[in-house]
């Protein structure tokens, strides 16, 4: 994110969460921060506006999830509607800002833009007179809580003057060390635009980028859906080189008023959607990406098993043969004393005619009794080994996705979240070709664990009005979209397990509309809303 889209985003966000509570305070993961805070009514609050006319606007009482990606690459700051899930034991930076931050209310935000930081004064709840912190959001190293910001923070950063502008213009597409060092005001995309531009464009650029005024400039990427924002409208030569073209203002804030108002927030509005769009799409791979692992070791599993029973039938098959050696022996054993000792002996023509090794150390009676007792143990052994290779290819064993396997572990992909449970013998778990993972109850205790195994955004499915098993459909976040065919899957899942045992009508809800029934029997569950009906013919297990 460029620091001057940045000093946009961040008015706009100290404008929106001014007297704000910070509610909850969460970091999924390293360098990921979740903030929920809570804007109550403007008239409740008790201070006054600069412009009051906008604050008026606000729609009051809202909550708003902020989200902090930090890092060097791809780093942002922006609204969403939802969030990785949550691990089960928070981190000790987490910690430590839900000691000094949570529940306290946020006061004007200062703004040290050319480092893309923002630092929020924190105040009572009500206010207390204790010493003040700063919740500090840096796009570089994180969220932190100070005592004190670093000297300096939030002045006015410096700007080139005019006369040597034209030097720096000449000069901003070398690399390594230039004049434009000293000015860290003059970022790599800025640069390049006044490359591009002639010089008194550049020189009022400049003069507009110096007195914090402008607009947003929202660009669209090949697919026409909103994907670059800037502080200054961009060079031809820039819209060519990464695919934009500038996205008309007709339109902009029905794409944009989702998250926050449009008119009001703009920066904060843009960014929120075209990063927050982007961000859960990453997600979303990389937790696909985690439920692959799984997959994939289990496929090398059953290829190692399948290499295994190669090995075992070639040796049963081995030991089945001797059947018809002991056959040969027993027909030319009346031609020889019984206790008579040989390390091979000749058969006749009509029982192969080469001679038979055998074990000098047995008679010839105990050599045969062997080869037949060795016969029908690898006659056994291969039946089982048939059996064995049919489960492995039928796709009812561990290593093949979509089949019934007992909980033995935690489920990919649920390493967080509320209630987690493993070891769970009542659950079993499938995963559909689309790669979710899919729990239904086997039994009335299982479905009462099945409730509180997953997250609040899962997919609950239930034949409806009939007895029946639960059947939940795990999700990564409440954005992530559940292909239609994984529905059907889950919902022929349902209806195999319950008294429709043939067509019937399935209902799907999210996981937190669904609520135990108080005294009631074990699995007996109230649903309060529900999303859509599925109409479907159960699948017949093989």
């Amino acid at each position: 994110m460029d620091s001057h889209l940045f000093r946009l985003l961040a008015a706009d966000l100290s404008l929106l969460a001014e007297d704000a509570r910070l509610e909850k305070i969460h970091g999924p993961r390293p360098g990921l921060f979740v903030f929920t805070i809570f804007v109550p009514p403007r008239d409740a609050c008790a201070r006054t506006l600069p412009a009051v006319g906008r604050a008026s606007l606000h729609a009051p009482g809202r909550k708003y999830r902020l989200i902090l990606l930090a890092g060097r690459r791809s780093p942002g700051l922006f609204l969403a509607h939802a969030a990785p899930e949550n691990p089960l034991r928070p981190a000790a930076q987490v910690m430590f800002l839900r000691k000094y931050c949570q529940g306290r209310r946020l006061g004007r935000a200062l703004v040290d833009y050319p480092s893309r930081r923002m630092a929020f004064p924190l105040r009572g709840w009500p206010e207390t007179g204790e010493k003040a912190f700063f919740l500090l959001l840096d796009l570089t190293e994180g969220a932190h809580c100070l005592s004190d910001l670093p000297p300096g923070f939030g002045d006015e950063p410096a700007y080139p003057p005019p006369a040597l502008v034209e030097t720096l213009c000449s000069k901003l597409q070398t690399k390594g060390e230039g004049p434009w060092r000293d000015y860290a005001v003059l970022t790599p995309l800025l640069r390049e635009s006044l490359a591009a531009l002639p010089l008194a464009e550049g020189l009022a650029l400049l003069e507009d980028l110096r007195a914090g005024g402008g607009e947003v400039f929202f660009y669209a990427g090949t697919d026409g859906e909103p994907a670059f924002c800037s502080a200054w409208p961009l060079a031809k030569t820039q819209e060519e080189r990464m695919g934009l073209s500038p996205l008309p203002a007709a339109g902009l804030e029905e794409k944009f008023a989702a998250l926050a108002d449009f008119s009001l927030y703009p920066a904060l509005a843009g960014v929120s959607l075209i990063s927050g769009r982007d961000f859960l799409a990453r997600e979303s791979a990389a937790a696909r990406r985690v439920q692959e692992i799984p997959q994939a070791k289990a496929a090398k599993k059953r290829a190692r098993l399948l290499a295994k029973l190669d090995r075992e039938e070639e040796r049963l098959k081995g030991m089945a043969s001797l059947e018809s050696k002991a056959e040969s022996l027993k027909a030319v054993l009346w031609n020889h004393p019984r206790s008579a000792r040989f390390s091979e002996i000749s058969l006749p023509d009509g029982c192969g005619g080469e001679p038979l090794v055998l074990d000098k150390s047995l008679s010839l009676i105990e050599n045969m009794e062997r080869m037949f007792k060795e016969a029908a143990r690898g006659k056994r052994g291969l039946g089982m080994l048939a059996e064995r290779r049919k489960t492995l290819a039928g796709g009812s064993d561990p290593a093949v996705p979509g089949s019934e396997t007992p909980l033995s572990g935690a489920v990919p992909g649920e390493t967080q979240g509320r209630g987690r449970e493993t070891g769970i013998r009542d659950i079993a778990v499938f995963r559909s070709a689309e790669g979710f993972v899919v729990l239904r109850g086997k039994n009335a205790r299982g479905n009462a664990r099945l409730m509180k195994t997953g997250a609040g955004h899962d997919l609950w499915l239930h034949a409806g009005a009939v007895p029946g098993a639960h059947v939940l459909v795990r999700r990564s976040h409440a954005l992530e979209e559940v292909p239609e065919d994984t529905l059907l899957f889950a919902a022929a899942l349902a209806a195999e397990k319950s008294a429709l045992r043939g067509e019937g009508e399935i209902m799907v809800a999210l996981l937190r509309h669904v609520h135990t029934v108080k005294g009631g029997p074990p699995g007996m569950a109230r649903v309060d809303a529900v999303l859509r009906t599925l109409v479907v013919r159960p699948v017949t297990e093989a």
